[in-house]
């Protein structure tokens, strides 16, 4: 299930969603670090805006033409066009923030699972 399936079925209740982090994050920052930060993300993620963004980051994903930077700027370009037709006000470095964490849900460092809660680690 893609992420933008994934934020379409949960609506506002973050609490059914369990939250799978890659080992990577949790050696960086720890269980509960890594915990918040991945639910954090996805309720980000699931504003007007972030699910432009889910959207956008999805579709460039696939496009094996582009190099990373080439993908973001177009990404952030075509994310300020639309977030500016349905009226809402970013800036530039917003956007660039959560491109950057839907690119960890694309890439499947974090993973959003429907159904699921998530518990909360216990603390180190």
């Amino acid at each position: 299930m893609s992420l933008t399936t994934i934020l379409n079925t949960i609506g506002h209740d973050i609490k059914a969603v369990a939250i799978k982090i890659k080992d990577g994050f949790v050696k960086i920052f720890g269980a509960q670090a890594a915990h918040d930060f991945g639910q954090a993300s996805l309720a980000l993620l699931k504003s007007a805006l972030g699910q432009i963004v889910v959207a956008e980051v999805s579709t460039l994903a696939g496009v094996g033409t582009l190099t990373g930077v080439q993908k973001a700027a177009q990404a952030q370009a075509n994310i300020l066009k639309q977030a500016e037709s349905v009226g809402i006000s970013t800036s530039k470095s917003i956007v660039n923030m959560l491109i950057e964490l839907a690119v960890q849900f694309v890439s499947g460092n974090l993973t959003a699972v429907v159904g699921v809660t998530t518990p909360v680690p216990p603390a180190v």
